[in-house]
């Protein structure tokens, strides 16, 4: 009698041929090899937001009250600041990213101008007596004061209507426009937890990589307004490798649009780059997919080197 399949036979397992078994070697060899990838990008990561967090909280407030100082010295009435931006968000970058701040004038003789020319008066005082800047600019929305060491303070000439709404300059420098910060900081908190406190760091992870980038220039609300998006619905992993290359992603086809919120309003002032795929837009578009190239390739290559230079260039 014959028995294949009888007591003392083989049964044969098509999974455990030598060319199967050196697949699943190869595959357990490259996961840890993508581990230690991704740990070690993680680790200089670390180490790079460790670096920002490193920064004056001082000297950023002696510097806007001096700011203030001079401001109030020319003009009849108080005017007031208010943190709207990266520092009360804790997504400033010492060197490397604006501080937003609104210049309230209401209840002051400039508070009936129009924004371009709240800018123009701002900005030659400004001129005439801020000795420590280096130097100082106007936007169509804001002026930027700069100074040595690299710390730029950016200031939105702001008012207070009747409603208790704030209006700051539109696209337009003859007209104001209504913004909600409160609304967009709320935003930003609840993304912000969803991803376990993991947003904030990958925000200035963000702008320290667009402000090496030649071409690219985003106002700090800009690229939180893009983070907010990109990572609304966001189910991937959780580290700052996998995030930061999922912000780039999203950002290439994000800033080519205003972004909106569910009442159709901007969620905050992105005018400055125009209407939707606008030379600008395109421009800063092609700049973000570089980048996001840049973290693919190094990924494909498993280069860490490549994702420091993304810091440094």
């Amino acid at each position: 009698m014959s028995g294949g399949g009888g007591r003392g036979g083989r049964i044969f397992d098509s999974n455990n041929t030598p060319e199967k078994i050196a697949e699943r070697i190869r595959k357990a060899e490259q996961n840890t090899l993508d581990a230690s990838f991704k740990a070690e990008v993680n680790a200089f990561l670390g180490h790079e937001l460790a670096s920002y967090n490193d920064r004056d909280v001082e000297l950023v407030n002696r510097r806007l009250d001096d700011v203030l100082s001079v401001l109030g010295s020319e003009v009849e009435g108080s005017i007031t600041t208010n943190f709207g931006g990266s520092v009360a968000k804790h997504t400033y970058v010492d060197g490397l990213s604006d501080i937003d701040c609104l210049l309230f004038v209401t209840e002051t003789e400039l508070q009936d101008s129009a924004p371009k020319d709240i800018l123009k008066y701002c900005v030659d005082a400004l001129r005439d007596d801020l000795r420590d800047a280096k130097n100082i600019t106007a936007g169509n929305m804001a002026i930027t004061v700069e100074y040595g060491d690299g710390m730029q303070i950016q200031l939105l000439p702001a008012l207070k209507s009747r409603s208790g709404a704030t209006r700051v300059a539109g696209p337009d420098p003859e007209t104001w426009s209504e913004i909600n910060p409160e609304r967009f900081d709320e935003k930003l908190t609840s993304v912000n937890g969803a991803t376990n406190g993991k947003l904030v760091p990958v925000i200035k992870l963000a702008k320290s990589v667009i402000s090496q980038t030649r071409g690219l220039e985003l106002t700090g609300y800009h690229v939180e307004s893009l983070a907010i998006d990109a990572f609304r619905r966001y189910d991937g992993p959780l580290d700052p490798k996998s995030m930061l290359g999922h912000f780039f992603d999203h950002a290439t086809e994000g800033v080519r649009e205003p972004i909106r919120d569910s009442s159709g309003q901007s969620v905050h002032v992105d005018g400055y780059l125009g209407a939707t795929d606008s030379p600008t837009r395109l421009k800063s578009s092609e700049a973000l997919n570089r980048i996001a190239k840049r973290i693919k390739n190094a990924d494909a290559m498993q280069s860490v080197d490549q994702w420091t230079h993304l810091f440094d260039d």
